[in-house]
């Protein structure tokens, strides 16, 4: 057997994907087979297919992250044994990161609504959203399974009289730290 075909997914993104395996040798599935795939990345798991054919894989389920796998196929077949190895790659979707305020220059801040949107985080990650000067942590929460996070956050009473920025902080697919400010 030599490699399975590679593979390009999408991560946050449910798949259902046959791969086809090429066993170069002459292998007997006449007598029964067996075929184990292992080091799937999160979110992902595998059938086994097939009959006296021989057997294929189906990858199913929903990467968490992005990143390239290796995945080592095992067959078994009338006491031949191989191994073969396949490339997955869990494509990072697209990131976006914005911030904007409903609120113009020199008008009070205490309530003003600060409207939150990301895409292409890590699902499930930590966000936070921090106004400064002095810094003051105004929301944070969870990022949802599909990798967004869309919030309006309300600034608190309390800031000081002078020049304020808002901060978002998260983590994207590809598990690099994004930070976007306003």
């Amino acid at each position: 057997m030599t490699a399975a075909q590679g593979v390009v997914i999408d991560q946050a993104l449910a798949i259902d994907q046959a791969l086809a395996l090429d066993f170069t040798d002459e292998w007997d599935f006449s007598g029964g087979w067996e075929l184990t795939l292992s080091d799937l990345p999160d979110g992902l798991d595998y059938a086994v297919l097939g009959g006296v054919e021989g057997p294929s894989v189906c990858i199913f389920g929903t990467p968490s992250y992005s990143g390239t796998s290796t995945l080592t196929f095992n067959a078994n077949a009338a006491g031949v044994s191989a191994e073969a190895l396949g490339n997955l790659v869990v494509a990072a979707p697209a990131h976006n990161l914005s911030l904007a305020l409903d609120l113009a220059v020199g008008e009070q801040v205490t309530d003003a609504p600060a409207h939150v949107y990301a895409s292409g985080l890590v699902p499930d990650s930590a966000w936070t959203l921090t106004a400064r000067s002095t810094p003051t942590v105004i929301a944070f929460g969870i990022v949802g399974a599909n990798g967004q996070l869309a919030t309006t956050a309300n600034l608190p009473a309390g800031l000081e009289a002078c020049w304020h920025s808002l901060t978002l902080d998260g983590t994207l697919a590809d598990l690099t730290y994004a930070q976007a400010m306003v």
